[in-house]
């Protein structure tokens, strides 16, 4: 969805102070046009951006392909389409027109999902669009656990003076309820590989070969990544968030989960029981 289309409406309904909800993308364009200070009207009403995490933009054909082959209904006879299909679950969810709602595993939504990602996504290394005042997503518990995040609640990384006040203001009206969480609660999503990572091998192999690359302003690098300590990481969330600790839990006790426990890593699994005190 272009979102930044929307803008060229400002100066007709009379708009004065504008905020903006985005992809990364989104939000690099909107600082491209404060950096240039062009068109300058519309540059200076922007009071704040805020930036939501993204692993990629995909085709609709991810859509056409994935009701085709687990739905076998007419596409024109699908009402809706949820790629997260309730709070607790991450399976996508289509509704038909008559009311039948049938689930799509995960797993294939990511196979259908990455497989049709743009090509200028495949280009982009920005997950957590690093350009905005404030950045909001997923908080994801390590791989080899239970549940790949914890529902309900959003990850909030604070980059600029104006996102620190907009914090500061939201909590002390109480529209907002925020602790610490560490970097390790972004350090199990797919989208931190996808893009801060391998986009920028890509960047990198593109320019030796001299192909075509995007102008970040500033130099990309490929870093190669640092030990993920899954067990490590889960127990500093369960010490840190009470939420996290609380969450998990509810889940090695709830039987539905019991599939799930086979596949965790026993050590993993050992040392997140103990924690959550369940026997």
């Amino acid at each position: 969805v272009p979102n930044n289309a929307v803008m060229k409406e400002v100066e007709s309904r009379g708009l004065k102070r504008l905020g903006s909800v985005g992809c990364a993308s989104h939000v690099a364009g909107i600082r491209k046009m404060q950096m240039h200070g062009a068109p300058r009207k519309l540059a200076e009403r922007m009071v704040f951006s805020l930036g939501i995490f993204c692993g990629g933009n995909r085709s609709y054909k991810a859509a056409e392909y994935l009701i085709a082959k687990f739905t076998g209904v007419p596409f024109e006879n699908i009402a809706n389409c949820e790629w997260r299909g309730g709070a607790e679950s991450q399976e996508c969810a289509v509704t038909t027109r008559d009311g039948k709602r049938i689930k799509i595993p995960n797993s294939e939504r990511l196979w259908a999902f990455h497989q049709t990602r743009r090509e200028r996504c495949l280009m982009c290394w920005d997950f957590t669009a690093e350009t905005a005042d404030i950045s909001l997503g997923d908080i994801f518990v390590p791989l080899g656990t239970l549940a790949p995040k914890l529902p309900k609640m959003s990850a909030m990384i604070v980059r600029t003076k104006q996102g620190e006040a907009l914090i500061d203001g939201a909590q002390q009206a109480g529209y907002l309820q925020a602790s610490s969480l560490s970097v390790s609660g972004l350090a199990g999503s797919q989208g931190l590989e996808l893009k801060k990572r391998f986009g920028a091998m890509r960047i990198e192999q593109r320019k030796k070969y001299g192909w075509p690359t995007p102008d970040f302003h500033y130099d990309v690098k490929y870093e190669q990544p640092e030990f993920m300590d899954k067990k490590a990481m889960v127990l500093q969330q369960m010490d840190e968030v009470p939420e996290i600790r609380e969450w998990l839990r509810r889940d090695l006790q709830d039987p539905k989960y019991q599939g799930a426990l086979k596949s965790a890593e026993p050590d993993i699994l050992k040392a997140m029981k103990e924690k959550a005190g369940v026997v």
